[in-house]
């Protein structure tokens, strides 16, 4: 999967994700004693830590948003039928 991401990815772009990696790993591992003897401060910073590496490394899942009701409303304000442009966004997003 690595390998994927990585083709995808600019050089440059992909040089900067490692780094920054690196210093997130660096990070976490200057505070991993504190993590496993309890100290809240420190659990509470690894998790920001770990956050951080799924979005940088795009590890979490997309969300999902519901627009059908704003979708229905435009359509009605602009005179159209909002099934019809509904299943025209559903095919444009397919």
């Amino acid at each position: 999967m690595q390998a994927s991401i990585a083709r995808r990815i600019t050089a440059p772009t992909a040089e900067r994700i490692v780094l920054e990696d690196d210093r997130l790993d660096k990070a976490l591992a200057a505070i991993w004693p504190e993590v496993l003897a309890g100290n809240f401060d420190a659990v509470d910073r690894m998790l920001k830590i770990g956050a951080r590496r799924s979005k940088l490394l795009g590890l979490d899942a997309p969300k999902k948003i519901d627009i059908t009701q704003q979708v229905t409303e435009k359509a009605l304000k602009a005179g159209l039928d909002p099934e019809e442009v509904l299943r025209e966004v559903a095919d444009i997003l397919s």
